[in-house]
């Protein structure tokens, strides 16, 4: 143990010199906490994911071992035969295989009547099995059935791809994933520095317009396009796997509430608590700036990798 701790130093001590040494001066204050964040993730295979794996507490099930079960408003249904005809495409269902996936079916299907949504899935229930225990989130609310008919009434007549993106928009898309590549070609070739700033321009602007909209689904009609165009970003993007599960199956879902990751995965920094008034402004602001340093490895590798361990 004393080896690997010695080990494990060195190398951050190694990490620390050269991240000081070819840095410019503006990035120095930021060299502690991302040495202590790596040593973090380099230590805890020994100090959070071996204790686990020791006292059983960790497993993975494989593809097998899910159920081929759709749980939607306490109903068990066998989805795996709509696979193919799916308007939405089958990587939407195979992504909730196995969980209840009440608020993704409630959520997706706003253009659709209830009750016809409930005859196209009647005929895959499974019905000789025991039903399911309901989730408290209320779905069928007055606000929220107002909710959809606004939207419904907004869209009315103008097509059944009127809510996705228009083809001027997808242009300047293009352009700017066009533009973002040409700087990260020459900065690499020509040290260039002013593409820096300009490609983290560019690719939070993928992210935000073209990554976030397609990972929903909501992009273009075509849900392997959707798919395809979910790692725009790429490769200051994020884990799109991880992603899914995070964003688009917690946090859309249950925005704020006990299940929504996103309230979890920086802890201990930044812990969110309902009923809490006020934060300390500096403190606030000082925690902010740090962890924007490394929103990026952060939701690409520290998410998935807390996902897939279970610590969020």
């Amino acid at each position: 143990m004393d080896s690997v701790v010695g080990l494990a130093g060195a190398l951050l001590n190694n990490i620390y010199e050269a991240a000081s040494s070819h840095l410019h001066p503006v990035f120095w204050i930021y060299v502690p906490y991302w040495t202590l964040v790596l040593g973090a993730l380099a230590v805890s295979p020994l100090t959070m994911i071996l204790p686990q794996l020791l006292q059983g507490k960790l497993s993975w099930p494989s593809k097998d071992e899910v159920p081929d079960e759709w749980i939607i408003h306490g109903k068990r249904y066998n989805l795996k035969p709509f696979y193919d005809s799916h308007p939405g495409g089958s990587l939407a269902l195979r992504k909730a295989k196995g969980s209840d996936c009440t608020g993704l079916f409630e959520s997706y299907h706003v253009f659709i009547d209830r009750e016809v949504m409930a005859k196209m899935v009647a005929q895959y229930e499974i019905k000789d099995t025991a039903p399911a225990e309901k989730r408290t989130m209320v779905y069928d609310d007055a606000f929220y059935n107002d909710l959809k008919q606004a939207v419904r009434d907004h869209f009315k007549g103008q097509g059944k791809s009127a809510h996705k993106m228009t083809v001027p928009h997808l242009m300047l898309c293009l352009g700017a994933w066009i533009t973002m590549w040409f700087c990260i070609v020459h900065m690499l070739r020509n040290d260039s520095m002013w593409c820096i700033p300009v490609i983290g321009f560019l690719s939070w602007y993928l992210t935000g317009n073209v990554m976030h909209d397609a990972s929903h689904n909501a992009l273009v009609k075509s849900p392997w396009v959707n798919h395809l165009l979910s790692h725009a970003a790429f490769p200051y993007g994020v884990n799109v796997a991880g992603w899914q599960i995070q964003h688009v199956m917690s946090h859309h879902i249950y925005t704020n509430e006990e299940e929504d990751v996103d309230l979890y995965h920086y802890d201990p920094i930044i812990t969110l608590e309902k009923g809490v008034g006020s934060v300390n402004p500096v403190l606030h602001i000082l925690r902010v700036v740090y962890l924007m340093s490394s929103a990026i490895p952060h939701l690409a590798l520290v998410v998935p990798y807390g996902l897939l361990c279970g610590h969020i």
